[in-house]
């Protein structure tokens, strides 16, 4: 299922990773070698996270995985199988079969896909939680917490509490943005984070809970390095970072770039 580590579930947009990098696997097959290509022009076209490029990843990831998606979801969308695809052979197929229309489905049967592949395309732009999930954007949903909304893959930026993000994979908590990626160095709570090499992640509570600095900060008594990670708790006080300075901590001789946690 595709949800992050911090929910227990797993990403969902790497899994295209091994397909597209695996030469040998796109010359033994090529309508796969065909769906791969039609997807990465249209990320060069449109970009990455494009309603176009968003389509035909699903396609890719269909056809590459229908195995694996068919085996989770076949006992809960034993009678759309049945009735819908009677005629269809193969994994691919019938999956594709399910994937094309979704509000036949029962919420069983669709959820329970939408939590592995994505559930359908958004026709309209509309809020979620305060965050606008734009026309053509799709969710994830949990099986395991009454498939309640987790994830979003969105076509466009977004604004959240005055904070710019970027398009793509974003995550929910009960009160609103669980981790996306900044669409450029911003300052939240006073402290100047960067938009480079990884996601931003909040508490419930809506306190950054890990990310990367993009200065050198002084947090409490000590000072941590830019371009480095840092964990704080709910209430903004350091768990873990990287030190920018030498310091002597509880008796302890540290130096500049030594990892530290509380």
């Amino acid at each position: 299922m595709y949800l992050r580590d911090e929910v227990g579930m797993i990403k969902g947009l790497i899994v295209l990773s091994s397909v597209l990098l695996s030469t040998n696997l796109l010359a033994k097959d090529s309508k796969l070698f065909e769906l791969v290509s039609n997807y990465q022009n249209a990320k060069y076209e449109y970009g990455k996270f494009s309603s176009q490029s968003l389509i035909k990843q699903r396609k890719v990831q269909i056809y590459s995985q229908s195995k694996s998606i068919l085996y989770a979801i076949k006992d809960y969308c034993a009678d759309e199988i049945e009735v819908r695809c009677a005629n269809l052979k193969s994994e691919r197929e019938i999956v594709s079969c399910l994937d094309i229309d979704r509000d036949v489905l029962s919420d069983s049967c669709n959820m329970n896909l939408s939590s592995i592949i994505g559930g359908k395309y958004f026709e309209e732009s509309f809020e979620h939680k305060g965050i606008k999930i734009s026309k053509g954007s799709y969710f994830f949903y949990n099986p395991m917490s009454g498939f309640k909304v987790v994830a979003a893959v969105l076509t466009e930026g977004f604004r959240y509490k005055g904070v710019d993000y970027k398009n793509g994979r974003i995550d929910f908590n009960i009160n609103g943005l669980s981790d996306a990626y900044l669409a450029y160095d911003q300052v939240i709570d006073g402290v100047l984070y960067s938009s480079a090499s990884m996601a931003i992640f909040f508490h419930v509570n809506g306190t950054v809970k890990s990310s990367i600095l993009a200065e050198d900060t002084k947090f409490g008594d000590y000072v941590y390095k830019a371009l480095s990670q840092i964990s704080l708790d709910e209430n903004g006080k350091v768990v873990s970072g990287v030190l920018a300075k030498d310091y002597v901590i509880s008796g302890g001789h540290y130096v500049a770039g030594d990892y530290i946690w509380f």
